[in-house]
């Protein structure tokens, strides 16, 4: 709305956490270098399982194994496409493109599965076999998933970026765990996966803790509250994920070592595929669709909210509300809240409160700026607004309808947008008041006319302008009591 006053200089504000610039994901750098991030460290790390490890350690897919992976492969294919031509909300389109990027790596590694042969070596201490190929693509989704799930309702950049590097690092041990011969290092190295995998749970339980203390400190519809429990939904799912890959590789490496398992279809391999297609599917999505939509339903629920307080006022307030809006013709488009009924009665008030088009062509000329209203001016409801579009103070008389020598005084504020499209009015009935006022001023006029006769003051009309000025504010003299 305008204002007289001249803007401050802007100064930086701290982060309000309701607004979805203050998080870091927001952050166009940052979006990017994820983007770059992932093909680089994904092509490094085929290229050295590829050439690093020798041919003999190369490997083509039966027949089961390969049919799952050209289904993977569909299915992300589809997914892809669907994501592609699918609109991106404003503000979140490097969310969107990270989950792209992180579902293209995951088609890339399936689709070099099914087309070549590609590295496998067994574990000389389990003897399970291992795609290199997936712990590669693994390593580096298990970093960028875990920051993005992280970075969900993150205002700073470590949490997140600690978080991933947890995952990240505990996925590329687990990829070197085939390459260790020597039992007491491997079992080191190991630990060293399962204590940085825990990580999940301590920061699902750190942000269960933060939830419970929020919910007493800020309302319940506050947008970081919301945010944390998007936060916390996708952190459950990514554990409950990401610990059945733990569990399976776990019960396979248990029936190797312990009961000769050794089938020949790889059947680990083709739960692997499978659950990080559901996983990339369904908590990848989640995380596009509900980061996208998550500032759309919020902003949704504010502004029905905001609405029903306005309703309340509009309907229930007993000073009237006028919106009065600009059109491309010059003239004025104007609607009133129920209670201009009580201003001009109920048959003038029922057009307004519709809405009404009115005023000449073109109301808000320069050349046809109107003067600004006396106290005593009455004015009808057509000569008030293009007047409050004029003037943002004024006190006049309205009249109530045509042919009606009634009026009430009023009290008119006026504030017009920035745009110049716009402008609120609001009529303050001060009728009641003013009657007061003049009681109070014939109770004040007779308080002195008995002190004149009391003292033999000057004339009673001379002391008039006085009177109106201190209205009650002269006591009655003690002997004339």
């Amino acid at each position: 709305m305008r204002s007289g006053r001249e803007p401050f200089a802007k100064e930086r504000k701290p982060p309000r956490r309701d607004e979805e610039e203050d998080y870091v994901l927001h952050s166009p750098r940052l979006g990017l270098a994820l983007i770059l991030l992932m093909p680089v460290v994904l092509l490094l790390l085929d290229f050295f399982f590829f050439f690093g490890l020798g041919p003999e350690h190369l490997k083509s897919l039966g027949p089961a194994e390969s049919l799952v992976v050209l289904l993977a492969l569909t299915i992300q294919l589809m997914s892809l496409l669907q994501q592609a031509t699918r609109s991106v909300v404003g503000g979140m389109q490097w969310t969107s493109r990270i989950v792209f990027g992180v579902k293209m790596g995951a088609a890339w590694t399936n689709y070099l599965l099914y087309t070549r042969p590609t590295p496998f070596i067994d574990d000389p201490i389990t003897g399970r076999p291992n795609c290199m190929l997936r712990w590669s693509e693994w390593t580096v989704m298990a970093f960028i998933m875990a920051f993005l799930i992280d970075g969900t309702d993150s205002l700073e950049l470590w949490k997140p970026l600690r978080f991933a590097l947890f995952q990240g690092v505990s996925t590329f041990i687990g990829a070197c765990l085939p390459m260790v011969s020597t039992t007491w290092l491997w079992m080191l190295m190991l630990s060293t996966c399962v204590v940085l995998f825990c990580t999940v749970y301590t920061r699902l339980f750190d942000r269960y803790q933060e939830f419970q203390t929020l919910k007493t400190e800020v309302p319940s519809d506050s947008y970081h509250l919301c945010k944390l429990k998007l936060a916390m939904h996708l952190n459950m799912l990514s554990g409950f994920f990401w610990t059945l890959l733990v569990i399976l590789w776990g019960a396979d490496g248990i029936a190797r070592v312990f009961f000769s398992y050794s089938p020949a279809v790889d059947w680990c391999f083709i739960s692997d595929c499978l659950i990080d297609v559901a996983a990339k599917l369904y908590y990848a999505d989640i995380l596009d669709a509900d980061s996208q939509l998550f500032p759309v339903r919020f902003r949704l629920a504010r502004g029905q909210l905001a609405a029903s307080r306005m309703e309340a006022v509009w309907n229930d307030a007993t000073d009237c509300i006028i919106v009065s809006q600009r059109l491309a013709n010059g003239k004025l488009t104007t609607a009133a809240s129920p209670s201009l009924s009580l201003f001009v009665g109920e048959d003038e008030a029922v057009p307004w409160v519709g809405g009404l088009q009115h005023g000449s062509d073109p109301v808000l000329a320069q050349d046809s700026k109107p003067p600004l209203p006396l106290r005593t001016d009455v004015l009808t409801l057509d000569e008030l607004v293009p007047c409050a579009w004029w003037h943002s103070k004024f006190s006049c008389d309205i009249a109530q309808s045509e042919g009606k020598e009634t009026a009430r005084a009023c009290e008119i504020s006026a504030s017009v947008s920035d745009d110049a499209e716009g402008c609120v009015i609001v009529l303050r009935d001060v009728t009641d008041r003013n009657r007061l006022f003049e009681m109070e001023r014939e109770v004040c006029f007779h308080r002195m006319e008995a002190a004149s006769h009391t003292w033999d003051l000057p004339d009673p009309p001379a002391l008039t302008p006085i009177l109106c000025i201190c209205r009650n504010e002269i006591p009655l003299p003690k002997s004339s009591q």
